[in-house]
């Protein structure tokens, strides 16, 4: 079967402004088939990591927020078969961030990596794919991120966007943040 990956990127900088926040214990209902993959995400994260420090970038720190945000994101997907960073209908990427990353200083930065494909990509290619992608690459080698959150679920049964697969896929979404509670400029990126 041919391997069809797609991606999307996402960047978001925004000025800290009080707000309420929605609390993050929001989730989408799960069929039985779809399950996270812990290894995979390990895989991805060790692999970007590799990269930024060979570049003389910080290595990202694992984000218990991010994570949850990330695997939401790409279980929402492939539950409502689409390919996305705002839900269709509903929270912008922003928004959904803000549920899990909230903002708490002055300024807030997060950005995301989407991509899926047929079960058995590797970590290595999933992160060649986003090194393809200008707009992709950009997002793994930004020094100013300092902690990330990785998603990656797979379906046997993919709807929607992800349907043309014709077996299993999949999602991984790969969300980047940075907060600080000192004065600057703030910006966000897809």
């Amino acid at each position: 079967m041919r391997r069809r990956p797609l991606l999307l990127c996402v960047l978001l900088l925004v000025l800290a402004v009080p707000a309420a926040l929605v609390p993050a214990s929001a989730s989408a209902t799960t069929r039985a088939s779809d399950q996270r993959d812990a290894t995979f995400e390990q895989g991805i994260l060790r692999e970007v990591n590799r990269l930024r420090v060979a570049r003389g970038l910080r290595a990202l720190t694992l984000s218990n927020s991010l994570q949850a945000a990330a695997a939401f994101q790409s279980r929402d997907m492939l539950d409502r078969g689409y390919f996305d960073h705002d839900q269709p209908g509903g929270a912008s990427f922003g928004t959904r961030l803000k549920r899990f990353y909230p903002t708490g200083g002055s300024t807030w930065l997060v950005g995301e990596n989407l991509l899926w494909s047929t079960q058995g990509i590797s970590p290595g290619a999933a992160v060649k794919l986003w090194l393809n992608s200008p707009p992709h690459r950009r997002n793994l080698y930004d020094p100013a991120w300092r902690e990330t959150g990785i998603g990656a679920i797979d379906t046997a049964t993919p709807t929607g966007a992800f349907a043309e697969a014709n077996g299993p896929v999949v999602a991984v979404t790969m969300d980047f943040g940075a907060r600080s509670a000192a004065p600057s400029t703030a910006s966000s990126q897809r």
